[in-house]
């Protein structure tokens, strides 16, 4: 029999949150933390008749009015039309990385990591402070961080000629970083040590207003239920409007077409309320392929203390 490791942590907040959801659907309370009990995948996920039903049920308490908030969308039948088209968009997503793979880029910290100005993110990539291109920073000869960074220079050049996989470039942008706060503050400047001024000027972010329609998931699946509490807790898009005045989500433009790295909970809840003409504000990254964003993004999100989500 295989052994299963359990995080007992984790294990510990899923019940904990569990059973606060129950107590407060029991009071008929609206639920104060979002719920995640309706995961929506390439293959699996709620019908449309069951998104219609939770969002009734989400309904008591809420901030916004249930019945405001349908209307706008244009009512159950259109509801249930845009969960069918952001299903659509999952296409070919089981094999994205589960979301506790997935970077966290926290917009709400007083020193927001990402905002409409780029944030600290922004602020690091302009200044070259985030060593993302090759050269990369070179230690003294023979130390062990010498060892480890040439061998991290392997891998980034395997990677780029497609001869590995997305789970190697952890030893390039690491993960872990938010258990180690020297380990972390050294990760967000070293693109200053590398030797070079210009390299990472190649990667590039700049806001831009995208369709949602236009937009993929890099994860693996998203909770519905979340996306519905997103539209009753602050309020849905209108159907053709620009969600979320900030741009405080991050996308890579793949040929045309964007993939969300950050923010998947924002589009999809703008494209459950506002449907496929519905726009968003994003920060787009340029300069960088889908899995080195992830593993980028991941490893900066890490450095500033966020710690993935399950």
């Amino acid at each position: 029999m295989a052994k299963v490791t359990i995080n007992k942590k984790r294990l510990f907040e899923t019940i904990s949150n569990l059973m606060e959801q129950e107590q407060e659907a029991a009071s008929g309370g609206f639920p104060s933390k979002a719920p995640k009990n309706m995961p929506r995948t390439e293959s699996e996920g709620p019908t449309p008749d069951e998104v219609v039903a939770k969002f009734a049920q989400l309904a008591p308490g809420a901030p916004k009015d249930h019945a405001k908030q349908l209307a706008q969308i244009g009512g159950e039948d259109v509801l249930k039309q845009n969960y069918i088209e952001l299903t659509k968009k999952f296409a070919g997503s089981s094999s994205n990385p589960e979301r506790i793979k997935m970077p966290v880029v926290d917009p709400d910290k007083a020193d927001a990591d990402i905002a409409d100005d780029g944030g600290d993110l922004g602020r690091r990539m302009a200044k070259g402070q985030l060593d993302l291109k090759p050269p990369y920073t070179k230690e003294p000869p023979f130390t062990k961080e010498n060892i480890q960074r040439m061998a991290k220079m392997v891998v980034e050049r395997l990677a780029h000629r497609g001869l590995i996989t997305e789970e190697n470039l952890d030893d390039i942008f690491p993960q872990g970083l938010d258990k180690d706060k020297a380990a972390g503050e050294k990760f967000l400047t070293k693109g200053e040590r590398d030797g070079s001024d210009t390299d990472d000027s190649a990667v590039t972010m700049k806001k831009d207003t995208i369709p949602v329609s236009k937009i993929k998931p890099s994860q693996k699946q998203i909770y519905v239920d979340k996306s519905l509490w997103n539209i009753l807790k602050f309020g849905g898009t209108k159907p053709g409007a620009t969600a979320f005045g900030d741009a405080d989500m991050i996308a890579i433009d793949v040929g045309g077409e964007y993939v969300v790295l950050d923010g998947h909970h924002r589009w999809s809840s703008a494209y459950l309320s506002g449907g496929p003409t519905a726009t968003v504000n994003v920060q787009v990254i340029d300069g960088l392929d889908v899995a080195e964003s992830i593993a980028a993004l991941r490893a900066y999100g890490n450095a500033r203390g966020n710690v993935q989500k399950a």
